[in-house]
């Protein structure tokens, strides 16, 4: 099946920030994957070419899956959850990418996504 793995979890993983990310990255026997827009997150939050560099030669590791008409059609159908839990548009993206692809979503933001209708998410391990 898969994993999709959002920003605030590759984060982690990249700057081995938290010793866990790791710990838990080695264990993880299934396929990993990333949304665009975690990918782009990560490329444009690089602050030098090196960083930039490091980021791309990151994202190498894992398939970056694309958002696709129905998509967007599904993250416009749900664009009042900002009103009601805050939820922005590119974490609805994220959401719908994950829903069309059935895979769970590794994150540490379930207090926006767990809004989402059908949408499973985890917390990969302990901050």
């Amino acid at each position: 099946m898969g994993l999709i793995l959002d920003t605030d979890v590759l984060i982690d993983i990249r700057r081995r920030t938290h010793p866990e990310a790791v710990y838990w990255l080695s264990g993880v026997s299934e396929p990993l994957f990333v949304t665009c827009v975690a990918a782009g997150e990560l490329l444009f939050g690089a602050r030098s070419r090196a960083e930039l560099h490091d980021v791309e030669k990151f994202l190498t590791g894992f398939s970056i899956l694309m958002p696709v008409d129905a998509d967007f059609e599904l993250t416009f159908a749900h664009a009042g959850l900002k009103l009601t839990n805050g939820i922005g548009f590119l974490d609805l993206v994220t959401a719908a990418i994950a829903l069309r692809h059935a895979m769970p979503l590794a994150t540490f933001n379930v207090r926006h996504f767990r809004s989402v209708p059908g949408l499973l998410t985890i917390q990969p391990y302990d901050k």
